[in-house]
């Protein structure tokens, strides 16, 4: 018996109050989500050291401008419709209502290809004005390259939306991740190698989009067939959709504006050389973001799913195993960049290990992020988008208003101390709501396992500096990786598995065995 959602009974495991069966299917989820989600993040990075290294800090800095433009405005073409797809789309499969599924994701692909046509011409038209704001030569002609990518990108979300409806991982990551940046980066690498440095990042970026849009439709299917079953009262759960999806645009906006606040006025401040340097830190920073963001995309249709029957004291169990996995994978990688920062970003090029104390910065409040868990998602998916939207405007203010005092003293490393504060900020107030309006937190005991065994990586490390081996010094810091994260292992091996953390291992290595059959 239970006091409060999420409170246990002493000496019971998150397993204990979770159906096995959600464990397994989330654990097997993001086992698929998690390898392409990694293999996306590999193929995102070896871009980024492409595009420094063959285009040049200038050139990468205006196309990180140009980027973090298109993609806003791309995500007003998706009107939030992703997630709204994510919601209703699950819910309509588990009441086997396929008429009312049918008409979500007609609804919600037609809506998003309408908006992103128009929202292309609307910033073709502004490339110019843009230009002149920011003060940067060449940003217009990158915005106007950039722009058709814009209903590609909508696209593209929606119907991986509607895949992730669906809790087929390996398709929405097949897509996002996988075919759409390895045309983006292969089509890059051929055109910068060929010379062509005036447009080949933007002519990549927009193959890319293109390729996931059209490969996302395809799975998407492969799951559903249109022809045979018929929209049920398509108006009404448009307009259903809309509602509860234009709130989420607003965050979704505002998110990526958290994230990006920092870039865009040291583009306004700074020039392109600093944009690019921080972009680069903050790519780095994003990549523990990126590995428990595996477990969050998977557990989004198990929230709504659980909400929407009452089951709320699965969801709490449910909560814990994902919060603590997620955490498990990213913390090393955190304590990775913030340990050999320098040595990191030298590997973009001459210069970029300026942004060292930056990526220090950026990563331990990413650290903090991940260690809340997935409470945006709850949030969202139990129904309160609106709440998510307002915690992330206040905190887009304080991220620009921060930049804006930083940023002129600081510099790059004055960005990054706006980023990690804002991040760090909206991730305990939105712990502190799911805790005050679901009675539900995303901890218990196994969760002191990674965070002991990533205090012991550190001091190992910290010692082994102490005392100057020679091994480690020069390009002996890859060895210092290695070491980290056996270490990081052993003692998390060391202080023993529970009965979740078993399950998931199987769950994951049997449908990873299972996919890779397919694959062969």
């Amino acid at each position: 018996m239970e006091t409060e959602r999420g409170a246990a009974l002493p000496g019971a495991s998150a397993l204990e109050q979770t159906p096995q069966g959600d464990v397994t299917l989330i654990a097997a989820g993001a086992g698929v989500n998690l390898v392409g989600r990694l293999a996306g993040a590999a193929l995102a990075y070896l871009f980024t050291v492409v595009a420094a290294r063959l285009a040049g800090a200038d050139r990468y800095g205006l196309f990180v401008l140009a980027v973090g433009i298109g993609t806003t405005a791309g995500i007003l073409a998706e009107l939030g419709l992703k997630a709204g797809v994510v919601h209703f789309g699950a819910a309509a499969l588990g009441e086997n209502d396929r008429g009312r599924l049918a008409s979500v994701l007609a609804g919600g692909l037609g809506a998003a290809a309408v908006a992103g046509v128009f929202v292309w011409a609307v910033v073709s038209l502004l490339a110019a004005p843009l230009e002149r704001a920011f003060g940067q030569p060449g940003l217009a002609s990158s915005i106007r390259l950039l722009a058709p990518a814009i209903p590609f990108y909508a696209v593209c979300g929606v119907s991986v939306g509607g895949i992730r409806a669906f809790k087929e991982m390996r398709y929405a990551v097949a897509a996002d991740e996988l075919v759409r940046r390895s045309v983006q980066l292969g089509l890059s690498f051929l055109l910068l190698a060929v010379g062509l440095r005036a447009f080949g990042l933007e002519v990549g970026y927009v193959g890319g989009a293109l390729a996931g849009a059209v490969v996302g439709l395809c799975f998407l299917h492969r799951l559903f067939d249109f022809r045979q079953a018929r929209p049920v009262r398509p108006m009404a759960n448009l307009s259903d959709l809309l509602v509860f999806s234009l709130p989420v645009v607003g965050m979704d906006v505002l998110t990526y504006t958290q994230d990006q606040t920092e870039t865009l006025v040291v583009g306004l401040l700074l020039p392109a050389e600093a944009v690019a340097v921080y972009s680069v830190a903050l790519r780095n920073a994003m990549l523990g973001a990126v590995i428990r963001s595996a477990f969050h995309l998977i557990f989004a249709p198990f929230v709504s799913d659980l909400h929407h029957r009452n089951q709320f004291d699965q969801l709490a169990g449910l909560f814990k195993v994902v919060t603590k996995w997620g955490f498990a994978l990213g913390l090393p990688v955190m304590v990775v960049m913030m340990l050999f920062a320098g040595p990191i970003l030298e590997v973009f090029g001459r210069g970029f290990s300026s942004g060292a104390p930056a990526l220090v910065i950026l990563a331990a409040g990413q650290l903090v992020s991940v260690g809340t868990g997935p409470v945006g998602v709850v949030i969202t998916q139990s129904g309160r988008p609106r709440l998510n939207m307002v915690n992330t405007g206040v905190f887009v203010v304080l991220d620009l208003v921060l930049s804006l005092l930083l940023i002129p003293r600081y510099g790059t490393t004055g960005a990054a101390l706006a980023g990690a504060i804002s991040i760090a900020g909206v991730s305990l107030l939105r712990l502190v709501e799911v805790r005050v309006l679901l009675h539900m937190h995303p901890y218990n005991v196994g969760f002191l396992k990674p965070a002991a065994a990533g205090l012991c990586s550190v001091a190992c490390w910290g010692a082994l500096r102490a005392l100057h081996v020679p091994l480690l010094d020069g390009a002996g810091w890859v060895l210092g990786v290695l070491l980290v994260l056996i270490v990081y292992l052993a003692v998390l091996l060391a202080l023993g598995l529970d009965e979740e953390d078993r399950t998931v291992l199987r769950a994951v290595g049997r449908r990873l065995s299972l996919v890779s059959r397919r694959g062969g």
